[in-house]
């Protein structure tokens, strides 16, 4: 395997939404993404921060992707909410790795980033284990909330 990173363009939106839908039916966390609604995701990311998104090819063959962006916080900048996926049969190889490691010198270098900050399963083994094996850490200062807006709403 010979893993080349490179920034993702607009025409490559298309096979990394087949791709993210195919990685999350894998890995059965039960968010159902289609290649509709993969797209609709991975453009919002696009469009975001386009320098900061990054893919990883294999002998031309997309194989992974990372999309992030900088925040500024009252400690500096922060790299936030990545979205990071590796094709079922590429993963366990290092591209995660690989594309992590890379936009994470990108950000620190252009941005001066000083925190990662990132969002995976609580309920599920994978990925939290590969995000702590690399030195992440479960926040003790917060927990991620949410809810249906009308309920919200009405309780307001």
């Amino acid at each position: 395997m010979t893993v080349k990173i490179r920034p993702v363009k607009t025409t490559d939106l298309k096979i990394l939404a087949e791709a993210y839908a195919k990685t999350y039916k894998n890995l059965a966390v039960g968010e159902k993404w289609t290649k509709t609604s993969a797209l609709k995701f991975l453009h919002y990311w696009f469009k975001k921060q386009p320098d900061l998104s990054l893919l990883a090819e294999d002998r031309g063959r997309i194989v992974g992707a990372v999309f992030t962006a900088v925040k500024p916080y009252w400690d500096g900048n922060h790299l936030f909410d990545a979205e990071l996926f590796v094709q079922p049969d590429y993963q366990n190889q290092g591209v995660g790795k690989i594309l992590l490691k890379t936009v994470l010198i990108k950000a620190v270098k252009k941005y001066q980033v000083t925190v990662f900050e990132a969002y995976t399963f609580a309920d599920k083994k994978f990925p939290l284990s590969w995000y702590e094996k690399i030195g992440l850490k479960k926040s003790k200062n917060y927990v991620m909330i949410s809810g249906q807006p009308k309920k919200i709403i009405s309780n307001i």
